[in-house]
């Protein structure tokens, strides 16, 4: 009979202390809305979540913005040893399926920039580059510099020193000569020649480009490193202020649904509510057991 007692009192105790935490966890979200008699709104509905709902999402704003997301934890984490590791080796493997891919340096451009980039190179090659020479050319200065090397160079040519020495005669006809060559003919040249040469620049394969410019692309690479830390370090404050996460997320929590909300907690949460649980039917059982010993002791 003893024994009898023992066990129900047990059983019911444990099943009252789960019943019990687990109403109270329910209680979190359910009801979802205010129930009413006669006009009395009964108390704890709705839930206590959905009830404190604008303190919560309040709550959880501040501590996104004010303790987790701060300039200082996210930049201390984004300047880290192994983040930046990490976007180096980011850009090597880029260029490493660059180089096996092997584009031209034209459809690179293209395929990352767009046509109208593409076209903005040519366009550079063509009239930016040919214009600087161009005026180049026109100064008096380097036809000046152009005749007395073409002079030196066939002084060198010239066994006859007789001979040799009567070339520079001839500098201010060849001089003349020269600066008409080059207004006139200069410009047309150096446009034919720059187009051609932007255009074989813009058709060598990336993985000739690569090769070529081996340390440059290394430096290029260290050099985006070093912009990607300057934007952490300087620009990093303005651009969390400019985000403002904490109105973010407080709107995020307050139009939430319900039900997603309940699902979220629940998903994260669901082990140690169920812990709870069961810890409260554990407590239960106890309670029950030391209720019926208590009880017998007082009988005898």
């Amino acid at each position: 009979m003893f024994a009898i007692q023992v066990i129900v009192a047990v059983l019911v105790g444990a099943f009252i202390g789960w019943i019990t935490n687990h109403v109270a966890i329910k209680m979190l979200f359910r009801p979802l809305t205010a129930k009413y008699i006669f006009g009395w709104r009964v108390p704890g509905t709705p839930g206590v979540i959905p009830r404190n709902r604008v303190e919560l999402a309040q709550g959880m704003a501040n501590i996104v913005a004010h303790k987790l997301l701060t300039p200082e934890t996210l930049g201390k984490r984004l300047l880290s040893e192994e983040m930046v590791t990490k976007i180096e080796g980011f850009i090597n493997n880029h260029v490493k399926k660059l180089y096996q891919k092997n584009p031209t340096l034209g459809e690179f451009i293209q395929g990352i920039f767009g046509q109208e980039a593409l076209a903005g190179v040519g366009a550079y090659l063509k009239e930016d580059v040919s214009s600087v020479v161009s005026a180049k050319l026109a100064d008096p200065e380097m036809a000046k510099d152009l005749t007395s090397k073409i002079i030196d160079q066939v002084k060198t040519k010239i066994d006859n020193p007789l001979i040799a020495m009567a070339v520079p005669m001839f500098q201010g006809t060849l001089e003349a000569s020269v600066t008409q060559f080059l207004t006139q003919q200069g410009t047309p040249l150096v446009m034919r020649l720059a187009t051609e040469q932007g255009q074989r620049f813009l058709d060598m394969k990336m993985a000739d480009v690569i090769d070529k410019y081996k340390s440059q692309v290394e430096n290029l690479i260290e050099g985006m490193i070093e912009i990607y830390r300057k934007i952490i370090r300087e620009q990093l404050p303005r651009m969390l202020s400019n985000l403002d996460i904490s109105t973010m997320v407080r709107a995020e929590v307050e139009n939430m649904d319900v039900h997603r909300l309940e699902e979220i907690v629940l998903e994260v949460m669901r082990k140690h509510l169920n812990f709870i649980e069961y810890v409260g039917a554990a407590l239960g059982a106890i309670l029950g057991l030391i209720n019926v010993l208590v009880n017998q002791v007082i009988i005898f």
